[in-house]
Protein backbone atom coordinates (compact mmCIF):
# COMPACT_ATOMS: atom_id res chain seq x y z
CA UNK A 1 0.00 0.00 0.00
CA UNK A 2 2.65 2.53 0.81
CA UNK A 3 3.74 2.06 -2.82
CA UNK A 4 0.77 4.28 -3.80
CA UNK A 5 2.64 7.10 -2.03
CA UNK A 6 -1.08 7.93 -0.72
CA UNK A 7 -1.28 9.03 3.09
CA UNK A 8 -1.46 6.13 5.47
CA UNK A 9 -2.80 5.10 8.78
CA UNK A 10 -1.01 2.08 10.37
CA UNK A 11 -3.49 0.26 12.79
CA UNK A 12 -3.37 -3.22 14.77
CA UNK A 13 -5.80 -5.79 15.56
CA UNK A 14 -5.48 -7.37 19.19
CA UNK A 15 -5.50 -10.53 21.09
CA UNK A 16 -1.44 -10.78 20.56
CA UNK A 17 1.03 -11.33 23.47
CA UNK A 18 2.60 -7.84 24.69
CA UNK A 19 6.19 -8.86 23.80
CA UNK A 20 4.88 -9.85 19.89
CA UNK A 21 3.09 -6.66 19.10
CA UNK A 22 6.27 -4.59 20.15
CA UNK A 23 7.94 -6.80 17.98
CA UNK A 24 5.62 -6.45 15.44
CA UNK A 25 5.17 -2.32 15.43
CA UNK A 26 9.34 -2.26 15.40
CA UNK A 27 9.32 -3.88 11.95
CA UNK A 28 6.33 -2.17 10.61
CA UNK A 29 7.53 1.03 11.37
CA UNK A 30 10.54 0.02 9.65
CA UNK A 31 8.63 -0.83 6.70
CA UNK A 32 6.80 1.95 6.39
CA UNK A 33 9.71 4.22 6.98
CA UNK A 34 11.35 2.20 4.57
CA UNK A 35 14.47 1.37 6.52
CA UNK A 36 15.94 -2.05 7.60
CA UNK A 37 15.95 -1.81 11.73
CA UNK A 38 18.20 -4.34 13.64
CA UNK A 39 17.44 -8.09 14.51
CA UNK A 40 18.33 -7.42 17.87
CA UNK A 41 16.51 -5.83 20.63
CA UNK A 42 18.70 -3.60 22.59
CA UNK A 43 19.97 -6.05 25.72
CA UNK A 44 19.14 -2.92 28.11
CA UNK A 45 15.62 -3.52 27.25
CA UNK A 46 14.02 -3.76 30.80
CA UNK A 47 10.69 -5.83 29.84
CA UNK A 48 12.60 -8.93 27.61
CA UNK A 49 15.72 -8.91 29.85
CA UNK A 50 13.33 -9.33 33.22
CA UNK A 51 10.78 -12.41 31.56
CA UNK A 52 13.54 -13.82 29.65
CA UNK A 53 12.22 -13.06 26.31
CA UNK A 54 14.11 -13.83 22.61
CA UNK A 55 15.96 -10.55 22.31
CA UNK A 56 14.96 -10.84 18.46
CA UNK A 57 12.29 -8.67 16.25
CA UNK A 58 12.15 -12.08 14.62
CA UNK A 59 11.77 -15.76 16.15
CA UNK A 60 10.78 -19.09 14.78
CA UNK A 61 6.92 -18.93 14.13
CA UNK A 62 5.22 -21.88 15.83
CA UNK A 63 2.14 -23.89 14.00
CA UNK A 64 -0.67 -23.57 16.51
CA UNK A 65 -3.99 -25.77 16.46
CA UNK A 66 -6.86 -24.02 15.16
CA UNK A 67 -9.48 -23.93 17.89
CA UNK A 68 -12.39 -22.09 16.01
CA UNK A 69 -15.52 -24.32 15.36
CA UNK A 70 -17.40 -23.71 12.70
CA UNK A 71 -20.33 -23.04 14.24
CA UNK A 72 -18.02 -20.18 17.09
CA UNK A 73 -17.29 -18.50 13.61
CA UNK A 74 -20.81 -18.40 12.05
CA UNK A 75 -22.45 -17.04 15.45
CA UNK A 76 -19.46 -14.36 15.88
CA UNK A 77 -20.21 -13.49 12.00
CA UNK A 78 -24.02 -12.99 12.77
CA UNK A 79 -22.74 -10.48 15.53
CA UNK A 80 -20.77 -8.29 13.43
CA UNK A 81 -23.53 -8.08 10.84
CA UNK A 82 -26.10 -7.25 13.46
CA UNK A 83 -23.73 -4.74 15.11
CA UNK A 84 -22.89 -3.32 11.44
CA UNK A 85 -26.85 -2.82 11.00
Amino acid sequence: MLEFGLPTIMMGGGGYTIENVSRCWAYETGVALGIEIEDAIPKYDQYYSRYGFDQKIHFPVKTVEDKNTPEDLNNLRKKVYEHLR
